[in-house]
């Protein structure tokens, strides 16, 4: 277990070093220019804005630029914000912390209501509860994030006023109100996802040899369905988790723009709109982070919940 970790652990440099590579050079190839942000749209003398060019290093070769922002990231010298005249750390900093609080809080309902609705559908397989539980995910995957906040919005805080609609509160409880619709909205299409992999899943275990030797034992039927049938499910359940919560991390842009939150997503879509490349890049940067200690995370739980997982890594040494 200590050996995968590390091993995983070590690999993430090298997959960060790849990612900046590609991330540096999509910005570096993007349309539009930050010399005419800089100098705010105004006409110039060519010597100034040669002057800008050279301030920034932007006449310097590809590889050069590569190199220096590189080596600045890795000092954590993330660079400045051409449009917020201030450090790169100073402006995304404080907007990660809601971004985080929106992407957990969806997550938990992704895992709880995904595995939930997958359990009880598999146990009422082929009955009016399994249909009506596959049609309700069915519709609920096929509604983008945006269309379903537009849809919380017009149902629950504006016709029945139950929730706020925009912004973070100020804190506590009301920053738990302002964030349930913007992370329902999040988390629609993916419970449906993590649901019907969940019936999937649990409908293969119950009917495995396993699980009929383990009844045939006389143990209750909820020993069964927990300790043997529901573990041996999770394997597919964590990896589809794991790739969800890779997909929050992108699809909380859209969601937060919609609500008005001011996190990462609002500052992202500002960002590439005005052509402030280091913002982008640390953003972008961040985001890769996010989903590599998410992947790590998702592979430690295989080698908990599975232990031929572990097995395999000690005759692989």
């Amino acid at each position: 277990m200590l050996e995968l970790t590390i091993k995983r652990v070590l690999l993430m440099p090298l997959l960060l070093l790849a990612a900046s590579f590609v991330i540096f050079s999509m910005v570096y190839l993007a349309p539009g220019s930050p010399e005419a942000t800089l100098l705010g749209g105004r006409h110039v003398s060519a010597e100034a804005y040669e002057q800008v060019r050279e301030k920034y290093h932007l006449n310097d070769p590809f590889f050069e630029q590569y190199a220096n922002w590189l080596g600045r990231f890795a000092s954590g010298d993330f660079g400045d914000s051409i449009t917020k005249k201030d450090t790169v750390a100073n402006v995304v900093g404080p907007l990660i912390v809601p971004t985080l609080e929106l992407t957990l809080l969806a997550s938990l309902l992704i895992v709880v209501g995904g595995v939930a609705l997958g359990m009880v559908s598999a146990l009422r397989a082929g009955g009016p509860l399994d249909l009506g539980i596959s049609l309700t995910v069915l519709v609920a995957a096929a509604v983008s994030p945006a269309i379903m906040g537009l849809v919380l919005i017009s149902v629950f805080a504006i016709e029945l006023g139950w929730l706020p609609a925009l912004g973070l509160g100020e804190g506590g409880f009301d920053r738990f109100e302002h964030l349930i619709l913007p992370a329902v909205a999040l988390a629609a299409s993916a419970v449906a996802l993590v649901g019907r992999t969940t019936r999937t899943s649990m409908i293969r275990a119950l009917n495995q040899e396993f699980v009929e030797t383990a009844r045939s034992r006389g143990l209750s039927s909820r020993s069964v369905l927990f300790k043997h049938a529901f573990r041996h499910a999770l394997i597919p359940v964590v990896t589809i988790s794991g790739l969800v919560a890779g997909y929050l991390l992108s699809g909380a842009v859209i969601v937060e723009y919609a609500f008005g939150l001011n996190g990462l997503g609002s500052l992202l879509v500002e960002s590439v709109q005005s052509k402030d490349f280091a913002v982008v890049q640390a953003i972008a940067l961040f985001l890769v982070f996010a989903f590599l200690v998410i992947n790590l995370v998702v592979d430690l739980l295989y080698a908990l919940i599975d232990p031929r997982v572990r097995l395999q890594a000690r005759r692989a040494r």
